[in-house]
């Protein structure tokens, strides 16, 4: 299969197949490629450059996203903390009320007591005014 052209020569007396403003054309094309290729280049390794820094910016969060759980589950640990001392201190109160309670009824138990044996003694020391206290049994 052979294609026949035509031969043509340019203002530089080159031998050309192609006439001169296809030949332009060509050129043209060529250095748009280039350009175009440069710009695709720059493009990729700005995106490149974007997908790193997007990366870092995710691992930070992420890195951030487990600190946030880890003083969230630490509030909540505190928070717990925090209502079961209060119940513990809670029931304490009502334990130290409870007693303070039995005390006190002890307490006024006992003066009772205390006051009816004063009352006793008074009145067994009425009945015998002539009694002393360090008279000695005869034997």
């Amino acid at each position: 299969l052979c294609v026949m052209g035509t031969v043509v020569f340019d203002e530089e007396n080159r031998i050309r197949l192609l006439e001169p403003t296809k030949f332009q054309e060509a050129e043209n094309l060529d250095e748009e490629c280039r350009v175009f290729l440069s710009k695709i280049t720059q493009f990729d390794e700005l995106t490149g450059s974007v997908l790193d820094t997007l990366d870092e910016l995710a691992k930070k969060i992420e890195a951030e996203k487990l600190k946030a759980i880890g003083y969230r589950n630490r509030v909540q640990v505190e928070g717990e903390h925090c209502r079961r001392r209060q119940v513990e201190l809670q029931a304490m109160i009502e334990e130290r009320k409870a007693e303070l309670e039995r005390l006190v009824i002890q307490y006024e138990s006992l003066e009772k007591v205390e006051h009816g044996q004063k009352q006793l003694v008074v009145r067994l020391l009425d009945r015998n005014p002539h009694t002393t206290t360090s008279s000695s049994p005869e034997c």
